[in-house]
């Protein structure tokens, strides 16, 4: 009995080092990652935004509708083709503070809900962002109906033309470029994303 309780141990530790050799001899030729790569790498905190970034953002000013169509009266900034349309926060500065607009999440991300209108065009608004004074994390959007789901569908009830709500989600504060786009339609503004705590 004790000398199979020896063999037991005896086999189960050349399998055991069988295995360590086998895992290591893999990851020198590349076969598993390396025990550096398994460690999760820490999440960079966001660059802060600096008062020169501030003074540098090149702002987007509004430029008003340029057509008497009532549909789009109240939008503030266009395209030149006057296709797709927005409103600009006041002096394009988003600002993000307890009680209120918008959502700040613990990840450090902000967002805030963002009108959008074609005018005779049709096709969903995909956008895309990315701030300028600082590496981050790149624009995320959800546009349509069901923004509060995080989807967009097709048949979005606010159709393919005229007005569609958005979520705009900055990853931080900053100077953001952010474009709207319906097929080759393309409206492109700066806005400030200001957190004050």
């Amino acid at each position: 009995m004790r000398r199979s309780m020896s063999l037991i141990r005896f086999f189960t530790l050349v399998v055991l080092l069988s295995l360590t050799t086998a895992c290591n001899a893999m990851m020198v030729l590349g076969m598993l990652p390396s025990k550096s790569a398994l460690t999760p790498t820490p999440i960079p905190s966001p660059i802060p935004l600096s008062s020169q970034a501030t003074a540098d953002c090149p702002v987007s000013k509004p430029t008003g509708p340029m057509s008497s169509d009532k549909a789009i009266k109240d939008l503030d900034f266009s395209n030149p083709e006057n296709t797709l349309l927005t409103i600009l926060w006041p002096e394009s500065t988003v600002i993000f503070e307890r009680g209120g607009a918008g959502e700040m999440s613990a990840d450090g991300s902000l967002s805030m809900k963002w009108p959008w209108y074609r005018h005779n065009i049709k096709g969903q608004v995909v956008i895309e962002g990315r701030r300028l004074d600082a590496d981050a994390p790149p624009l995320k959007a959800i546009v349509g109906c069901c923004y509060g789901n995080q989807t967009a569908a097709p048949d979005c009830c606010y159709g393919d033309t005229g007005f569609t709500p958005s979520a705009l989600i900055f990853s931080s504060e900053g100077c953001w470029e952010v474009t709207g786009k319906v097929n080759e339609h393309r409206l492109t503004f700066v806005t400030l994303v200001v957190r004050r705590d």
